[in-house]
């Protein structure tokens, strides 16, 4: 007689069926138990996956080294708007030797400018001589220049340092509204400071008014002048590729010469001395 075909078996069928479930189930928590030849669909699966894998983490890779990148370009930013905002140059790459000269030349120049002040001096022995109250004031006045510059000068070597398109028109339009408020207001605490000296040391009753309104107007013009100069000098010197950080060191100098000039011309003029 003929050979019946065999009927399939439900319950293999189902167990093949659990088995390759159970098998992906593994696969997708990263567990490979079986060996030999794997089933199609779990390798299909996991090799889909591997691939998904790495082109995630490539793409983690090059976002952290991004991220990495942009951190060190702004701590680099951060450091040289620091060094500039406190009036100091970024630290040098160059050698010792060539900060050494560059500094040096800055310092002998400002030396040899400063010693020009003695010549002023010497042109006005007459204003020494008759009236020392002037003389025990200078120090005071040039001293009073050179602060009000350096506020001047840090304010603005802070804007070039955050903003590279700063608007020089506005920045001593607004300095110049400053310097009058700050210059009535030093000149009135320097002419109540003046007045009590020599009203001390007048005993014969002379209050030595005109040397107090001479030295008390030339404070109110020495305050205006060294923060408009402290101003505009730190521009001036970026222009000139100087560096607008020695703009603090370079405003000291200039005042005390114009201090001086300053002090000794208004005093020939009100204590009207030929």
């Amino acid at each position: 007689g003929t050979s019946r075909p065999k009927k399939a078996d439900p319950f293999s069928s189902k167990v093949q069926r659990l088995r390759r479930m159970f098998c992906l189930a593994l696969a997708c928590l990263g567990f490979r138990p079986w060996q030999g030849r794997r089933p199609s669909s779990v390798v299909l699966f996991s090799s889909t996956r591997n691939s998904n894998n790495n082109n995630n983490m490539e793409r983690l890779l090059a976002l952290e080294e991004r991220r990495q990148k942009l951190r060190s370009e702004l701590r680099k930013n951060e450091e040289l708007q620091r060094s500039l905002a406190l009036g100091e140059p970024s630290l040098p790459e160059e050698p010792r030797e060539n900060e050494v000269a560059s500094r040096a030349s800055w310092l002998v120049g400002l030396l040899l400018a400063q010693s020009l002040s003695s010549f002023v001096l010497e042109a006005n022995t007459q204003v020494i001589q008759e009236h020392p109250v002037v003389v025990f004031f200078l120090t005071m006045l040039v001293g009073a220049g050179g602060n009000a510059g350096n506020q001047a000068a840090v304010r603005v070597v802070q804007s070039i340092a955050l903003d590279e398109d700063v608007d020089v028109g506005r920045v001593l339009r607004d300095e110049l509204a400053i310097a009058f408020c700050l210059g009535l207001i030093v000149a009135f605490v320097g002419f109540c400071r003046v007045f009590a000296f020599t009203a001390r040391g007048a005993p014969t009753g002379d209050s030595h008014l005109d040397e107090t309104l001479a030295i008390t107007l030339s404070l109110f013009v020495i305050v205006v002048l060294s923060i408009l100069v402290g101003a505009g000098l730190p521009f001036l010197l970026d222009k000139l590729k100087a560096g607008p950080s020695n703009a603090a060191t370079a405003i000291q100098v200039i005042m005390d010469i114009a201090g001086v000039l300053i002090t000794c011309s208004i005093a020939v003029a009100i204590l009207r001395i030929h």
